[in-house]
């Protein structure tokens, strides 16, 4: 009895498609500044291709703190956004939920005081960037993203001082997501003539 019940419960579950939630981390946020020119950067690489079947129906809440405009790129998901904070639900035609968050981000914030200092921050191609940091005991995670968003490198360093060459860089705008293994996250800005 108990081996039909079991054999009965997994035919229900694959007919029904019980699936987990999965959760996506955020890469990157870009603070809107006039209605929806921000920019939520969706890491989907761990999961990519779990969150099941298209169409998925995009769930924005609050309502209309993202658009539909999203589009990937390799395993990025790029939103448009509106407003600051926003959480999407994606829901897949089987019902299975992708979720993801920008919690309270406020992005790049020039007043706000940074663990890690960066200078120059407007740089000709030849010129090195210095990253200071403000401690030296954590290993810290810098991804570089061009200005669409795309990722095109990734540095790991325990050194207080970093001086890193952009010389292989086009010309435009590039943001640094530094993150600490001791737990905090920062956006920077700079700019490559």
């Amino acid at each position: 009895m108990k081996k039909i019940i079991l054999v009965f419960l997994c035919i229900l579950c694959s007919i029904i498609k019980m699936n987990a939630q999965v959760t996506w981390p955020t890469y990157y946020v870009i603070p809107p500044s006039t209605g929806c020119d921000g920019t939520w950067a969706i890491n989907t690489s761990s999961t990519l291709g779990s969150c099941g079947m298209t169409p998925y129906t995009y769930i924005y809440s609050p309502s209309g703190c993202g658009t539909s405009g999203a589009s990937f790129s390799g395993d990025t998901l790029f939103i448009p956004l509106c407003a600051v904070p926003c959480n999407l639900t994606i829901v897949n035609a089987s019902g299975q939920t992708c979720s993801c968050s920008t919690g309270s981000a406020t992005g790049i914030n020039e007043s706000e005081i940074f663990k890690a200092k960066l200078y120059p921050t407007i740089l000709k191609r030849a010129e090195n960037i210095t990253i200071e940091f403000s401690e030296s005991t954590s290993t810290k995670a810098i991804q570089i993203f061009d200005n669409i968003g795309r990722s095109v490198e990734n540095i790991s360093t325990k050194e207080r001082v970093l001086k890193h060459s952009f010389a292989s860089y086009r010309a435009g705008i590039y943001y640094l997501s530094i993150t600490s293994s001791n737990g905090w996250t920062e956006l920077h800005k700079i700019s490559i003539e």
